[in-house]
């Protein structure tokens, strides 16, 4: 159908070049699952974007192309292009469904219409969710004003339109790690306890509640953090990166420390270290120089898990924290597995103290041709 194939091309080069360009938002929120671009990105992208039903459509001979018509109910943006325009003529056979109706993104190409892409919803509720939305900010706008934006968007992360919740939650997994982080104490807390707790909550939300909970709430709600925390469950240990964030934020010592205590836990498997490495990014984002000495601390001891060895070393150079060189260096006599040997040795190459440069010099006798692998890799990425 007409929806499905438009929802493939041209938002996979949009997400692409998102990527590519390094445009907002350049670090994502780290608790939370990406989901795509939110539909203010996309409007912002387009120039027109209306709203309406099929209300006429003609199917060709051979049974797969056609045409549609779509009545503009709304139109979101680019109603000076529509010329007075009161339907789109759609370059695909879609038939018309009482139950349905589309948001459709249109270029003007050669002083025709093009639409590219269609998303079909049930109700009209889309209209007005995106009419009054705040105006999308890229990433030269200042924070608090980008942060303001998720205040919006968080009346909507509970929608009864899935779509509609769906996006605002979108909205907050682009946002970065400090927008999340300062607008977090302005929320209701009773609201975001209920979402915690709730069954029916989406488990790829409950990191993002539980630092939200963190920073609006109350003592008990830290001792809640704790035995969510504590708790084995899967729902519990798949929001880890952001119960321990909440848990920070209302007792930071008791928080630090806990985290430790998980990193160095065995039973804790190789996803729950993996989302200690998401928490320890999400707060060198937020903080920055403020949690330092314990992300230090932390990333010290994750040095000491084999299995995420090489994630701790790529992640210390890429936030250029060379406090803990001697033991990153001290691991490569030991370490047999090959992406760790690479990570160590692009860290190596990478840190501007002597000793990694004596270390360098020696690895290039012992093996030239991991060293020059390894170089080659940083001046593709450089490039």
């Amino acid at each position: 159908m007409y929806h499905r194939f438009l929802s493939g091309v041209r938002t996979f080069a949009a997400i692409l070049a998102l990527v590519l360009a390094g445009t907002s938002p350049a670090l994502p929120c780290d608790l939370c699952t990406q989901a795509g671009l939110p539909l203010s990105r996309e409007v912002h992208e387009a120039r027109i974007v209306v709203f309406g039903p099929i209300v006429n459509a003609k199917l060709n001979p051979d049974g797969i192309s056609g045409t549609s018509e779509l009545r503009v109910d709304a139109v979101i943006k680019g109603g000076n292009l529509l010329a007075g325009k009161k339907t789109l003529t759609l370059p695909h056979f879609v038939p018309p469904d009482p139950k349905t109706r589309y948001l459709i993104f249109a270029d003007v190409r050669n002083g025709q219409l093009d639409p590219y892409r269609g998303i079909p919803f049930t109700s009209d509720h889309i209209v007005k969710y995106l009419q009054e939305a705040p105006a999308y900010l890229d990433e030269k706008a200042p924070t608090e004003a980008r942060a303001a934006r998720l205040l919006y968007y968080f009346k909507f992360l509970g929608d009864g339109d899935p779509d509609i919740a769906a996006d605002a939650f979108k909205e907050w997994a682009v946002a970065g790690n400090r927008e999340v982080g300062i607008i977090a104490d302005r929320l209701p807390a009773d609201v975001l306890r209920n979402w915690l707790l709730d069954p029916r909550t989406p488990a790829n939300r409950l990191g993002l509640y539980a630092f939200l909970l963190g920073s609006a709430g109350t003592e008990q709600d830290a001792e809640l953090l704790r035995r969510l925390i504590i708790a084995t469950d899967d729902r519990s240990a798949q929001a880890l990166d952001g119960l321990l964030a909440g848990y920070i934020r209302l007792k930071p010592q008791e928080g630090w420390n806990l985290t430790a205590t998980v990193i160095a836990d065995p039973r804790r498997p190789f996803v729950q270290k993996h989302a200690v490495l998401r928490l320890l990014r999400f707060y060198h984002g937020y903080l920055g120089d403020q949690a330092r000495p314990q992300i230090v601390r932390c990333s010290s001891l994750m040095l000491e898990q084999p299995e995420v060895q090489d994630l701790v070393v790529d992640q210390l150079h890429a936030w250029q924290i060379w406090d803990l060189t001697d033991k990153v260096l001290a691991l490569f006599p030991k370490a047999t597995a090959p992406i760790t040997r690479r990570a160590i040795t692009r860290y190596a190459l990478l840190c501007p103290l002597p000793q990694a440069k004596q270390f360098v010099a020696a690895l290039r006798q012992a093996d030239p041709k991991l060293v020059r692998d390894v170089e080659e890799s940083l001046r593709l990425d450089r490039n």
